[in-house]
């Protein structure tokens, strides 16, 4: 005579079952998410966030920034701007601005 298999076994088997795959499903959706994330960022790096153009790198008195040769955008870092709102370098930093600007809009003309 065959061994009879009780229903809640069953049930239990099959809810334990579904909610592994289910965090399984998961796990690998998170990780697809992240690396097209990652992908995502990597792609626009050095691109201007304005129109994606190329950005170019300025320094002045060891600060840091971007600029966009084809819509002026400027990107900086918080600690430059920090800098320039209490004066330290605000208006070298602005004229520095201004001539990467200048000689990009030159080199595109």
């Amino acid at each position: 005579m065959a061994k009879q298999i009780r229903p809640d076994i069953i049930t239990g088997e099959k809810e334990y079952f579904f909610r592994r795959d289910l965090e399984l499903i998961q796990e690998i959706r998170a990780k697809e998410k992240a690396k097209a994330d990652a992908k995502e960022r990597s792609a626009h790096k050095g691109h201007c966030s304005r129109c994606g153009g190329g950005m170019h790198e300025w320094t002045v008195n060891g600060l840091l920034g971007l600029a966009c040769g084809s819509c002026n955008e400027v990107a900086i870092d918080l600690e430059v701007m920090r800098s320039m709102v209490q004066g330290r370098h605000g208006a070298e930093v602005l004229e520095e601005i201004d001539k990467t600007l200048q000689s990009l809009r030159s080199k595109s003309a």
